[in-house]
């Protein structure tokens, strides 16, 4: 179809007003016009950017986004004969404000994404298009580590050529020293190698100025194979009364060379924009025996919370998508640290502390990060453009990012940021101290920039501007005017480069424009310094001839993660990342598109009119238009599907593979032969009795097209039901957190309250004598700081209960406050009445008055150890739940729940938890050899349920099983389907049949069914298991790891193992998480009631700061 065959695609430019540049006038209009026919290789686009950073954004004309140095080149000589700005784009996080004039044009490198890897697996060449997601992918791919920076959607190059901080700094040095020779495009337009034996001045300003000097198509960097990318990362938070302690630490913390420690003072997460102070921790080929051993020093401050995991190469980053989100306001500020000035830090979180919480401002955060940087300082002084002041004086890095929505607070994100960057300064003149280039806000000296390597870098510029004056002499041609016709450029350049940039149908040229601008019209592109990773606001303005005002950041673009040896293509959407463990610095959602397809308005008569002399109208048909509907509203979808499987599942994958060449095909033979040998027989006798049955003709275009048509379908049918489920990439959490279910349950609960607090006494259901409950449930609480949830957690799980049900429960609860009095439950009227038991702390000279009648209180010693009781939190909730299991142990109980005081339960949650209980014990009888069983949940995050590399042979398995099921059933079609029925139109002879045959064998086990196996992955384990007619509510086995005690059933027979645990010290880590490693260490199976029965109380948390209220 013909819109499938256009070379170019114009977008509407958002800015049409006419700008006057030296004897002529240039619109945008007319700039894009004059690009559109000089990009002339496929895939390239002219188009509009949405920014990253909505503070004071740039005002571009065009962006064009060219697919090779060609094309490159052309638009640099184009914008240098008319003295418009070129801003050279790659990853586009800029921090800042930028001056852009409005017939400016963004080169937006996106489409040289090339990553590929030596075969000796020592260096990688890596496109100017690059971002770090996509190197991280093709190095872990061919089992190397590239040193990168820690941001996904930054571009690699631009980061790297700015210096280059990351997590392998200390193994490897910065970014710049592994940079071992640059494609660049200059100024003129011309291309040229830069290495140590040629251009090494260029290349020494080029690592750590190079966007003053030209523009990188692609570097050769160093690669470092291993079999080790794993690395262990930590989470950890503080209250914040111990900032100052954390910052002497971080201080005091003898990092490893393979150890990174950040400070970061975000949002918690907890829904109510509190600020916490969080240290995330990275240590390359760690445990958590030398984890915690590393970072022990911060362990020892005794953290609100802490999560650690083993995670591979491509997940290091994860935790710092946060910083990809796009929109909103961050004009940020950076300052190099001598030292971490812990006695400051108070006074740093007073001031965040305000600003967080403006109205829409909860996203701020200040980061310190702080590396090992012997391996960087051992390249010696002077040996890159990156100033030494950052390499040998500076302690840390420290950036502020005020992130906010209405303009309306500019003015006091200034103030703020500016002020902490004062606190941190060493330097009188916080202007003029160290910054690092790609942090920077954009009002600092070039000093502080560029530091002790300022003076070379002009010496170097005043070189190449006097070399430019040199050459148009000699060429006997004035510097160019305006009147310069683009044509004239074009068909000069026929001096095509090297193959890692060329566009198809280009040739390889061995000599790399040695002399191709001789007899070109000669110009020196207006370059806007541009750091194409996070932006490069700072231009050498007194020698490079700029634009007139300091040029500041640039626009975003969010891309997918593609893999080496990958053909460059248009960038797609990129899925959303799932919440990780190691800080709460994650979105819930994101727009991840990255241009704008406005496609141009068809005439009156329906014809799409092309800006392209070459081509005539091309009118619309009906086809034609659906065709636009899918590519514009299917496309994403599939893109986000690939994405998510290429994000989450390849290491899966790659296990998989390894374990189906190594144990799999053996048994695939094996079934080969059987199938051929048993089957054979069967195939005649049905090819017999089929002879004289009419098949319809079948040709693989119609099979395909049917395919995808039922393919789509699904699609469409999975999208409308997996929003709700974490594991799937349709999840979307403004759909699945609604609150219908909990304010339901919390009326139905409250009306319970109101009757027993009010209403007429009823006789309480009781226990026939000398029986035994089936189920104890114990609920420890405290005094919240906002609002209590006890009576509803307490109320539905009793108010739906029939008088047989409730007569098998004991209910418990511990009023775990020191002093029972600030527990609003104590002596609340409806507790007798709606428990079985209340247990309150004795502590000091405080003791239960006299009870009434019929009162169920009773206390015991606040010091249940009989060996003193600290304050920790941990600590504390420890405790609480022995109080309540050893109340319920001696019960007799056949089953003890551990159920917090924030959650509601189901309507029918008691049936459901009978059923599902009877289940697993059902189980255990059937296989008495089983392993037993630890414990069986009632409430759980979803995500856990979803897929998992623990699983990863079951599911190679299932997909085996499927293959070979759709292999016999396609060798029985194709023995019965009559051959003059598989063919294409016209003669249908044997050849044919064969080629036909063959062709359907492909798009079946090479399109169709991998296709579904995507689709059924990326709809999530939990929808798919809702979704499949056979499946059913019941028991699922939970992997190696759970979350949370808001729902913990455990057998009778594990309860002394478990109090054992819970009151004996040391006091580092929750029951809950401990109860992981008792069934890892034991071999017990743990087990959840699917799907879960119990939630939190809508979207609340049922504490803010502390735990307790004292």
């Amino acid at each position: 179809m013909a819109i499938f065959t256009l070379r170019k695609l114009l977008i509407s430019l958002h800015l049409v007003s006419a700008v006057a540049a030296s004897a002529i006038s240039l619109t945008p209009r007319s700039v894009a016009d004059d690009l559109n026919r000089l990009i002339k290789h496929p895939g390239a686009q002219i188009t509009v950017r949405t920014r990253w950073s909505e503070f004071e954004p740039p005002a571009p004309a065009v962006v064009v986004s060219p697919k090779c140095e060609s094309d490159i080149k052309a638009v640099v000589k184009y914008c240098a004969a008319n003295k418009i700005p070129l801003l050279p784009q790659n990853g586009g996080n800029g921090w800042a404000a930028f001056s852009f004039n409005t017939t400016g044009v963004i080169l937006n490198m996106a489409g040289l994404n090339q990553v590929t890897i030596s075969q000796d697996k020592k260096t990688a060449v890596i496109g100017g298009g690059a971002i770090i997601s996509e190197v991280i992918a093709a190095a872990d791919k061919a089992g190397v580590l590239i040193q990168t920076g820690n941001c996904n959607c930054v571009g690699a190059l631009g980061a790297g050529l700015g210096g280059g901080y990351g997590n392998l700094i200390g193994e490897f040095g910065m970014a710049v020293d592994n940079i071992l020779s640059l494609r660049v495009i200059t100024p003129e337009g011309k291309a040229i190698d830069v290495s140590p034996s040629s251009n090494p001045d260029l290349l020494w300003a080029m690592l750590g100025a190079g966007p003053n000097f030209g523009i990188v198509t692609y570097a050769t960097v160093n690669a470092f194979p291993t079999a080790d990318r794993n690395a262990w990362l930590t989470s950890l938070t503080f209250d914040h009364s111990k900032i100052a302690q954390v910052a002497q630490a971080i201080q005091d913390l003898p990092l490893l060379p393979q150890q990174v420690v950040f400070l970061i003072l975000a949002n918690s997460g907890d829904g109510k924009n509190t600020p916490t102070v969080l240290v995330t921790g990275y240590l390359r080929g760690g445990d958590e025996t030398s984890g915690r051993k590393a970072f022990a020093s911060l362990y020892d401050l005794g953290p609100q919370t802490n999560s650690s995991s083993i995670t591979p190469y491509t997940g290091w980053n994860v935790a710092n998508d946060f910083f990809c989100g796009r929109g909103g306001r961050k004009p940020a500020f950076t300052t190099a640290l001598k030292d971490m000035g812990a006695s400051s830090w108070p006074a740093v979180w007073d001031l965040f502390a305000v600003f967080q919480k403006q109205p829409g401002a909860e996203n701020t955060a200040i980061v310190i990060e702080r590396y090992n940087l012997a391996k960087a300082r051992s390249v010696g002084r002077g040996a890159t453009a990156v100033q030494d002041e950052l390499r040998f004086d500076s302690f840390a890095n420290g950036i502020v990012i005020p992130w906010y929505k209405d303009a309306a607070l500019d003015t006091q994100a200034l103030d703020f940021a500016s002020k902490v960057r004062d606190i941190w300064s060493f330097s009188p003149n916080a202007k003029a101290n160290p910054a690092y280039i790609n942090f920077a806000h954009g009002d600092e000296e070039l000093v502080a920039i560029y530091g002790s390597s300022l003076p070379r870098l002009k010496e170097l510029k005043s070189k190449a501007k006097e070399s430019s004056d040199q050459r148009h002499a000699k060429t006997g041609q004035a510097k160019p005017s305006t009147t310069v016709k683009q044509a004239q450029i074009a068909d000069d350049d026929d001096d095509d480069d090297d193959s890692f940039g060329l566009c198809e149908g280009e040739k390889d040229a061995t000599g790399r424009d040695e002399h191709d601008d001789e007899h070109e019209q000669e110009g020196h592109a207006d370059f806007v310094g541009q750091h194409w990773g996070r932006t490069f606001p700072f231009s050498l303005l007194p020698l490079l001839p700029l634009s007139s005002a300091p040029s500041r950041h640039a626009p975003n673009r969010k891309r997918q993660h593609e893999t080496a040896h990958e053909a460059p293509g248009p960038r797609q959407p990129s899925t959303e990342r799932a919440r990780t463990a190691h800080g709460p610095w994650q979105l819930p959602s994101r727009d991840w598109s990255n241009t704008r397809h406005d496609r141009l308005e068809p005439d009156k008569a329906g014809a799409i009119l092309v800006d392209d002399p070459k081509r005539r109208p091309l009118r619309l048909t009906t086809l034609q238009n659906i065709a636009i509907m899918l590519v514009d509203n299917v496309s994403p979808t599939v893109q986000t599907i690939a994405n998510a499987l290429t994000d989450k599942l390849s290491p899966t994958v790659q296990i998989i593979a390894n374990t189906l060449t190594d144990k799999v095909y053996p048994t695939v033979q094996a079934s080969a032969h059987l199938l051929a040998n048993k089957m054979q027989p069967t195939m005649q006798t049905i090819a017999i009795m089929s002879a004289n049955v009419k098949y319809p003709t079948i040709r693989p275009k119609h099979a395909n097209a049917a395919f995808l048509a039922v393919w789509l379908i699904l699609v469409l049918y999975c999208y409308s039901n997996s929003y709700d489920d974490p594991s799937s990439i349709f999840f979307n959490e403004k759909l699945a957190f609604r609150e219908r279910f909990s304010l339901v349950r919390t009326t139905n609960a409250e009306h319970l309250i109101e009757v027993l607090t009010y209403g007429p006494p009823t006789p309480k259901i009781e226990r026939l004598p000398g029986t035994k409950p089936f189920l104890c449930i114990g609920v420890p609480s405290v005094a919240r700081n906002t609002v209590s949830f006890l009576p509803q957690t307490l109320a539905t799980l009793v108010d739906t209960l029939t008088d047989e049900e409730r007569s098998t429960i004991h209910l418990v609860t511990l009023l775990a406050d020191q002093d029972p009095k600030d527990h609003p439950a104590y002596e609340a009227p409806w507790l007798d009445r709606l428990v079985d038991e209340a247990i309150v702390y004795s502590a000091g000279n405080w003791t239960l008055p006299p009870q009434p009648e019929g009162s169920v209180t009773r206390a015991i010693p606040y010091d249940v150890r009989q060996a003193g009781r600290g304050t920790e939190r941990v600590e504390n909730m420890r405790l609480d739940h022995s109080v309540v299991l050893d109340a319920c142990r001696s019960t007799g109980a056949q089953y003890f729940a551990l159920v917090e005081d924030d959650i509601v339960a189901s309507r029918d949650w008691f049936t459901r938890f009978k059923a599902g209980i009877a289940d697993v014990e059902q189980r255990k009888a059937f296989h008495p050899k089983a392993p037993d069983w630890l414990y069986f949940r009632l409430f759980y995050s979803e995500i856990f349920m979803g897929w998992n590399s623990e699983e990863w042979l079951g599911y190679s398995r299932v997909i085996f099983e499927f293959y070979i099921l759709a292999l016999v059933v396609f060798l029985v079609l194709r023995r019965t389907w009559p051959a003059a029925s598989l063919g294409a139109q016209g003669k249908r002879t044997v050849t044919t049949y064969r080629h036909t045959s063959a062709w359907m064998a492909a798009l079946v086990f090479g399109l169709w069914l991998p296709a579904l196996i995507v689709l059924y992955f990326a709809a999530g384990r939990v929808s798919t298991h809702r979704m499949t007619p056979w499946s059913s509510d019941g028991v699922r086995e939970m992997p190696n790891y759970g979350c949370c005690a808001q729902g913990l059933v455990f057998p009778q027979r594990h309860l002394d193992m478990i109090h054992d645990m819970l009151v004996t010290p040391p006091f580092n880590f929750p029951g809950d998480m401990m109860l992981e490693d008792v069934a890892r260490d034991k071999q017990l199976k743990k087990w959840a009631l699917e799907p879960s029965v119990f939630q939190h109380v809508g979207l609340k948390e049922s504490s803010d700061g502390t735990q307790r209220k004292e």
